[in-house]
């Protein structure tokens, strides 16, 4: 029945802001309409589609954050604005990505590399959160991108774009944030950013620092060594540290072309992780306590040269991404289940080192007939080194005399568990879309992506909870494949642009390790390859404009079909692999509104509802028809109102309120045998946000409540770098209610 109230609240909430601003629109013509009041809805300028578009003119469904919306929703990373995007979820991965690893899901298309992240025009890993910092905006990409953006982007693409060099005037911004945080502590943001002309028209140097310091929330409790009937409490121990550099070179040489250079370096250390153990409350609840810590570091560089040949440009992009990941788990309660309720201290060390080189290289014309396209060619090389080790001193002598065996050598070692493991990838694609205008009002779109692709995996197991002799997986799998796209779009006037869409999407495939037989002989198995998935989009959608652009309706209509879907399964004994299983089938729509109510009022709002299940089954893996895909909510919807107005003290003042609503999802199938309620199943959620702030001059001073009325939601289950325990949950939500000032200053 919650799930069904706040289902029904949302609804009615979204279809009052559609109403007002739609029964609105014929009010909107008396809008006062002098040079200092704002008349119709700011033009959104996109580069989707590898070209500058307006987002009305963009035939797909996509969603884009402005610098504006991210400053009044507070957005600070993926988290802050992940749930204001209709039909976009998550959740946390964990054991080989680390335990901060995010699972995006669009549409239902979930799962490690379904979405596409990028950076300006080149691709990160998910488990990385760049800060936003000195961002022009985001862009959220629904459907397969696999002509244009390849094999990660599958469900769709997470674009954050960053402002560029410029060298015709000198910037500067100063952005400082004190905040505090129920359950923990004081909070504090600086960032600056300076954009410096070298040579008018020529050359500009752009240059964006931050540090961010985060208070920690959840405690640790544990018994007392010497009165185990106490518990201790250690607090806060998830406080992070985060700090960074980007600069950017920009150079222009000629009217015809541009080069950006461009390096960005972040580093986040942490002194534990961020999960509870029971909601309601911000406890992690275990036997031992074991300091924790992360640290990830990670450098990404970037070339890309644009050159203005007339009837076309010539696009290069090169980009080097290095990430050193460290971190450590106190994981001793998952010991006692494997080892007969025999509880030792123990950690679990995990490092990762991932070095990605890529390479794109294409040629989009405009011509003036019926006839466009663009074509280009893309590599990929990436390299993973991966390490982790469980060696708890004096395990083998300790679990000896809790048998009643003392002095016997069980095992002839303490090593728990110790994982090598090195992975080579390799992708080579060519990519083209043709662009015909059969007239004027009706566009004709066919497009393709080859590529071949190679996977290189070697990785070594070994120890008590392995194989004691050492247990290699090795191997190598290729695939090539094609996947086209066909889109037919049509205007119906200056303010109607209909389209229709078939295209197809990928995933590569890889190489599974072994399962060792102590797991038990129904799962045991031998390392073995597993293929690429793929799907069809079928998509029909609107970009409407109505009032005199003061109000505008997007919306889409979606049925997505998937198969050889690629699933993580997870056992009791700490194992895991992943495997083709059966086909599944995604089917909604989202529906977007912004308008301009008055001249100080704007309304933004969004729904999205994804029914997406299973409706075939393999034998030998979880989920059966029916089941729903993981991370899934059927329902997201977002409310924004932004009113500005006017005060005595300041040139204008303004009020901000943010709401979102995540419906319930699953985090496991529920015949996986680590499955339970409390675990997998997260309920629906709803957040508030709200922010009041006054202009003077080129400054901007504001009050803000992030969670308005502290609600803890259900994010996730962690998972463990060691092993999954069923009973031992670990969820990961959202912070408490933050209180804050931000100031803000340009010149």
């Amino acid at each position: 029945m919650k799930e069904k109230r706040l289902h029904l609240s949302t609804a009615i909430l979204w279809s009052l802001s559609i109403s007002t601003a739609l029964s609105c629109s014929t009010a909107l013509a008396d809008i006062n309409t002098s040079d200092n009041v704002a008349t119709e809805l700011e033009e959104i300028v996109v580069t989707a589609t590898k070209k500058s578009t307006s987002l009305q003119d963009v035939a797909m469904s996509i969603s884009a954050i402005g610098t504006q919306e991210l400053d009044r929703m507070g957005a600070q990373g993926f988290e802050d604005f992940a749930t204001a995007v209709p039909s976009l979820s998550f959740g946390y991965g964990g054991a080989g990505d680390g335990r901060n690893a995010r699972s995006f899901a669009i549409r239902g298309i979930s799962g490690s590399n379904t979405t596409g992240f990028y950076v300006n025009e080149t691709p990160i890993p998910n488990r990385v959160d760049p800060r936003l910092v000195d961002v022009k905006r985001i862009e959220v990409l629904r459907g397969p991108q696999g002509t244009l953006y390849g094999a990660s982007s599958m469900g769709g693409t997470v674009r954050i774009i960053t402002n560029k060099p410029d060298s015709t005037q000198f910037e500067g911004l100063l952005n400082a944030t004190l905040s505090n945080t129920n359950q923990g502590g004081w909070n504090y943001k600086l960032e600056g950013v300076g954009n410096f002309p070298l040579k008018e028209d020529k050359v500009a140097l752009r240059i964006a620092g931050y540090v961010e310091d985060e208070s920690g929330v959840f405690d640790q409790v544990f018994p007392n060594n010497a009165n185990p009937s106490v518990m201790n409490r250690v607090e806060n121990v998830d406080n992070k540290l985060i700090k960074g550099i980007q600069a950017s070179l920009g150079l222009t040489p000629n009217d015809d072309l541009e080069i950006i250079v461009k390096a960005a370096v972040q580093d986040t250390s942490s002194d534990g992780a961020s999960w509870s153990s029971e909601l309601g409350q911000y406890d992690q609840v275990k036997t031992y306590t074991i300091p924790e810590f992360l640290d990830d570091e990670w450098t990404h560089l970037s070339l890309t040269a644009e050159y203005d040949l007339g009837w076309t440009s010539l696009t290069s992009i090169t980009s080097y991404f290095d990430q050193d990941y460290n971190e450590n788990e106190e994981f001793s309660d998952q010991i006692g289940a494997f080892f007969g309720g025999f509880v030792y201290p123990t950690e679990i060390n995990q490092a990762i080192n991932l070095k990605k080189w890529t390479q794109e290289i294409r040629l989009a014309s405009s011509l003036d007939g019926p006839f466009n396209f663009i074509i280009g060619g893309y590599y990929n090389n990436a390299k993973q080194n991966s390490f982790s080790e469980a060696l708890p001193e004096g395990f083998n002598a300790g679990f000896a005399d809790y048998i009643g065996l003392p002095g016997v050598d069980i095992f002839g070692t303490d090593l728990i568990y110790r994982g090598t493991s090195r992975a080579k990838s390799r992708e080579v694609a060519l990519f083209g879309e043709l662009y015909v205008d059969i007239t004027d009002d009706l566009t004709v779109t066919v497009g393709g992506r080859w590529f071949d692709v190679s996977i290189d995996l070697y990785s070594l197991s070994e120890g008590i909870a392995a194989d004691l002799s050492g247990a290699v997986t090795e191997g190598t799998t290729t695939e090539q494949g094609f996947n086209p796209k066909f889109l037919v779009e049509y205007r119906i006037s200056d303010d109607v642009l209909l389209y229709a869409t078939a295209a197809k999407g990928y995933r590569l495939g890889g190489i599974s390790s072994f399962i060792p037989d102590f797991c038990g002989a129904e799962v045991a198995a031998p390392s073995s390859a597993y293929d690429s998935d793929s799907l069809w989009n079928y998509e029909a959608g609107a970009k409407t404009s109505w009032a005199d652009n003061r109000v505008k309706v997007n919306g889409a209509l979606y049925q997505i079909d998937w198969q050889d879907i690629q699933l993580s399964e997870s056992f009791t004994c700490g194992f895991g692999r992943v495997v083709n299983g059966g086909k599944a089938r995604s089917r909604g729509f989202e529906l977007e509104l912004s308008a301009l109510i008055t001249s100080g009022l704007q309304l933004s709002a969004g729904i999205g509802y994804a029914d997406a299940k299973f409706t075939s089954h393999v034998p030998g893996t979880v989920p059966v028809p029916g089941d729903r895909l993981r991370h899934t909510p059927k329902w997201t919807a977002n409310v924004a109102l932004d009113y500005s107005f006017d005060v005595s003290f300041a040139d204008e003042a303004y009020i901000g309120i943010n709401y979102t609503y995540t419906g319930e999802s699953f985090s496991k199938y529920q015949n996986d045998p680590t499955f339970t309620p409390e675990s997998a199943v997260r309920d629906a959620y709803s957040l508030a946000h709200a922010r009041l702030g006054a202009r003077f001059g080129e400054w901007d001073i504001a009050l803000f409540v992030r969670n308005l009325f502290d609600k803890q939601a259900n994010l996730s289950e962690v998972i463990s770098l060691g092993a999954e325990v069923p009973g031992l949950e670990r969820y990961a939500t959202n912070r408490p209610r933050t209180i804050g000032l931000n100031v803000k200053g340009a010149f």
